[in-house]
């Protein structure tokens, strides 16, 4: 019996020695906890810019948000738009809340680099949506009005 003690001892202490070197390392590296890539591990929304337009031609900056711990924003455009009206909207990002840049996008097609500005250009009522990549610290939109236009802008942020 006692044999049979030392024995079953001996398999609990190599058990949980296996568990200490294999699971207990394998969990602080990429525990449960993770989320998997491509998961949405946290979001919020916003209203970025709401206002009625009546003259001709302004530009206007929406109010900037700190997106520095955010990984992209789902941004959705909302119009209303007069007779020979049209609203364009840029998004915007910087670095300091000082200096703005047009987010773009490129890509390369044979030897020569692309770029491409993210934008929003509407002369109709409807909706329209763009997924945006942040970079930077800060996020606005530069808004320009033609006419008589009604407009709101709405943003999610997303880790993702």
């Amino acid at each position: 019996m006692r044999k049979q003690i030392i024995q079953l001892a001996a398999v609990w202490a190599l058990a949980l020695l296996a568990m200490l070197l294999f699971v207990v390392p394998a969990l602080a590296v990429g525990g449960p906890g993770d989320p998997e890539p491509g998961t949405v591990a946290g979001i919020t929304s916003y209203s970025a810019d709401s206002r009625i337009v009546t003259g001709s031609i302004t530009t206007v900056n929406s109010a900037s948000r700190r997106t520095n711990v955010w990984h992209s924003a789902d941004v959705f455009l909302v119009v209303d738009v007069g007779a020979n009206a049209a609203v364009t909207v840029t998004p915007q990002l910087s670095w300091n809340n000082s200096d703005w840049v047009n987010a773009q996008y490129g890509w390369i097609t044979t030897t020569t680099p692309q770029e491409s500005v993210y934008r929003f250009v509407v002369s109709a009522d409807g909706n329209d949506y763009i997924r945006l990549p942040l970079a930077g610290e800060y996020l606005r939109f530069s808004i320009t009005y033609t006419g008589p236009v009604t407009s709101t802008i709405g943003v999610t942020l997303r880790n993702d």
